[in-house]
C-alpha cells in the first residue's frame, strides 16, 4: 500500500461562488460584429454575458475596401480572393477570408443586434479598449473629461463619420 499523499498535494479549493461576478476579474474579448463572422443572435449572447468586456473589432483590410466593386482580387500566385457583396473567400471556396465591414459598421451592427443604444455600444470602441490597455492609455483615452485628449469621432444619426478631432483639433472633416 502507497504511503498517503503529503497534503500539499491536495487540489486547490474552488474560489468562492458570489453574486456579484464584477469582484472578480473578467477578461476582454475581441467581437467582429459583421454579420457574416458572427451570427448577429452570438454577437447578441456574446455582449449580454458581458457587456464591459467587449471589444468591437475588424479585419477589414485594403483589400476589403468597403468601396470595392465585387469580383476577383490577386492574393498570392495561383491564388484570389473573391468577394461578394460583404464577404471576402479564398477563391471560389467557401473559406472566409474575412469581411468588408469597416468598424463603424460593426458598432452600428452591436447596437442593432444587442439591442442597445449606440452610445453603449461605442464604448466598445472606445472606453472598453483604453481600460483593457490599462496604464497612461487608459488616463487619457476613452472619456471626453477634462485631462483626457480629446480624441473623438463625430457621427452623423445615421453613424457615418462626419468629422475626426485628435487632441482638440479637428483633423478631417466629410465634405458636405
Amino acid at each position: 500500500m502507497p504511503p498517503p499523499a503529503p497534503e500539499d498535494d491536495e487540489p486547490p479549493a474552488a474560489p468562492p461562488i458570489a453574486d456579484d461576478w464584477e469582484r472578480f476579474d473578467r477578461p476582454y474579448y475581441g467581437l467582429i460584429a459583421d454579420g457574416i463572422h458572427v451570427h448577429p443572435t452570438a454577437v447578441r449572447m456574446a455582449y449580454r454575458s458581458h457587456p464591459k468586456g467587449c471589444i468591437l473589432t475588424t479585419d477589414c483590410l485594403f483589400i476589403m475596401d468597403p468601396h470595392a466593386k465585387d469580383g476577383r482580387y490577386p492574393f498570392r500566385p495561383g491564388t484570389d480572393l473573391v468577394r461578394k457583396g460583404k464577404r471576402v473567400t479564398l477563391g471560389d471556396s467557401a473559406t472566409l477570408v474575412g469581411s468588408a465591414v469597416d468598424l463603424q459598421t460593426c458598432v452600428l451592427n452591436l447596437a442593432a443586434f444587442a439591442g442597445i443604444p449606440l452610445h453603449e455600444a461605442l464604448a466598445s470602441v472606445t472606453t472598453h479598449p483604453a481600460r483593457m490597455l490599462g496604464g497612461e492609455v487608459e488616463r487619457r483615452k476613452g472619456r471626453l473629461e477634462r485631462g483626457f485628449d480629446a480624441d473623438l469621432v463625430v457621427l452623423d444619426k445615421q453613424g457615418r463619420v462626419r468629422a475626426t478631432w485628435v487632441r482638440g483639433v479637428e483633423v478631417w472633416r466629410r465634405p458636405e
